[in-house]
């Protein structure tokens, strides 16, 4: 008995198999399979009356999943059906003339970049967009300055500046100023003097004395007396050779900038004279 109602059981079932298959849309896409040419259609595309993809721009990618559902036909599209732009640059392959355009740089209608200063840096990547022709330019477009003294080498006649150095208009090396003003013939270091018992300026007043050793080195027929007065504490004999040391430290201290020696002449008067303080004076000799 049993065996019987089983074999009953396996024939109903094989006889409303085909009635349930009868409703099934297997690619979930509108179409029964009973009815459905393409039963594998990607999800979410759109398909005709018989459940093939519809691609009305025949780019490859159908409608419902194309982005770009306009596409001219024979571009060459992405996954999502809109046209590639290899070097995007906005214009697509295949309107670009100039496939290959480098990153950042500003593009025509056919995806050509252009150089509108000739210094074969384009734009867009040119910082200095307008370089008037004939001037050497860096990788980007500005002219180039090998001495760094703010004067490019297109018009620099002096290209080989000292670092810091001051220039012209021209890149040439600016004069320092003369120690001496017409009608005067002594000067006072203003700004430098010593500590008390000291021989040597205080830190911070080398540029003072690098504007006197610049002086002297760009007015080579000046000879000068470095002198050094002291105050009046201590001793006079004291303060006369405390002012000659000091003398002798700043004499020192220009013949190291490259001052010629036998322009320069340290003189100690101690706390005598008619200065009664810690201070340096140039004067000049002939």
């Amino acid at each position: 008995m049993r065996g019987r109602t089983a074999v009953l059981f396996a024939v109903m079932l094989l006889a409303a198999t085909p009635l349930f298959a009868w409703g099934l849309d297997s690619d979930n896409d509108g179409i029964k399979d009973r009815k459905d040419d393409c039963a594998a259609t990607p999800v979410g595309a759109k398909v005709d009356k018989v459940g093939c993809p519809v691609d009305s721009d025949m780019d490859g990618v159908s409608d419902g999943i194309d982005r770009c559902s306009r596409t001219q036909q024979g571009w060459q599209v992405d996954e999502m059906g809109c046209p590639t732009d290899t070097d995007r640059d906005r214009v697509v392959d295949a309107q670009d003339m100039c496939p290959s355009t480098l990153t950042g740089a500003r593009v025509d209608s056919k995806g050509c970049p252009w150089d509108s200063d000739g210094d074969s840096v384009l734009e867009g990547l040119d910082l200095c967009a307008g370089t008037p022709q004939g001037y050497r330019v860096d990788e980007q477009g500005c002219p180039v300055d090998s001495d760094h003294d703010g004067v490019n080498e297109a018009l620099d006649r002096c290209p080989q500046s000292r670092h810091l150095e001051s220039v012209d208009a021209d890149g040439c090396r600016v004069k320092a100023p003369q120690l001496f003003p017409a009608g005067t013939d002594t000067v006072r270091l203003q700004g430098l003097t010593f500590e008390k018992n000291q021989v040597e300026t205080p830190d911070g007043s080398g540029a003072i004395l690098r504007d006197v050793a610049a002086s002297l080195k760009d007015w080579p027929d000046v000879r000068v007396e470095i002198g050094v007065h002291t105050d009046r504490a201590g001793s006079a004999a004291t303060n006369r050779e405390l002012s000659q040391r000091r003398a002798e430290f700043v004499k020192t201290y220009l013949v190291a900038q490259g001052v010629d020696e036998s322009r320069l002449e340290a003189k100690g008067y101690g706390e005598g004279g008619r200065v009664v303080e810690r201070v340096i004076e140039l004067r000049s000799i002939k």
